[in-house]
């Protein structure tokens, strides 16, 4: 009886560690990045712990749009700052199509950013004349995959992303959207990337705001 107990506790000390040492590789913290369009320029930070993600739209610091994900329970919460409103979101799944529409090119280039080796790959669909480049970061970004297929967001460096195998601990550092003439037609670029704790509260609705029925 007591070899069984023995063992037992050997299994779950084994089990425990296992977990440790799986979730310590999942990053944690605030990712900072700019989307440039040929006729605008937004601010975005991510606030990432776990299953939860906080996106913030900023405008010269100041935040105008707040999306609260829950990657477990696959919701999405927007929120309005100046009007002190909250709303259920719910986006339509991303179709990529056919994957054999799209040619997907690794090419064994490598570069820096912000202290994380990239690999760049390119994906292009000459039906629709357009390609994206990515410079992906491998390895502890286990979140980010599950959060394109939550937010489902249709830009084309999101849906081309869905081509991909083997992301799923990746996480693009930077994407350009290319015509196939390589006009430059949308950009997305880290700008920081911090690893620290984020408090629970960031993924909490503020009291005082109100819910937005449609």
């Amino acid at each position: 009886m007591k070899k069984t107990i023995r063992s037992f506790v050997l299994l779950v000390v084994m089990l425990a560690a296992g977990i440790s040492s799986s979730s310590a590789g999942d990053f944690e913290g605030v990712i900072e990045f700019v989307k440039m369009t040929t006729t605008d320029t937004s601010n975005y930070v991510y606030y990432v712990k776990g299953d939860k993600i906080r996106i913030e739209n900023t405008v010269k610091g100041e935040v105008k749009g707040v999306m609260l994900v829950d990657l477990k329970e696959k919701t999405l919460l927007a929120l309005s700052p100046d009007r002190k409103l909250y709303m259920d979101v719910n986006n339509s799944p991303i179709d990529p199509g056919t994957k054999s529409d799209y040619e997907v090119i690794k090419t064994g280039n490598k570069k820096s950013i912000h202290g994380y080796e990239c690999e760049q790959v390119r994906v292009r669909n000459k039906a629709k004349n357009t390609e994206v480049t990515y410079w992906l970061a491998p390895g502890e970004f286990g979140f980010f995959l599950n959060l394109v297929t939550t937010v489902n967001r249709k830009e084309n460096a999101m849906v081309y992303y869905l081509v991909l195998d083997g992301v799923e601990a990746s996480f693009p550092f930077l994407s350009v959207e290319y015509s196939l003439l390589r006009e430059e037609r949308t950009r997305m670029e880290v700008t920081k990337i911090t690893k620290q704790a984020v408090g629970d509260d960031k993924f909490k609705v503020p009291e005082g705001y109100v819910k937005f029925e449609k």
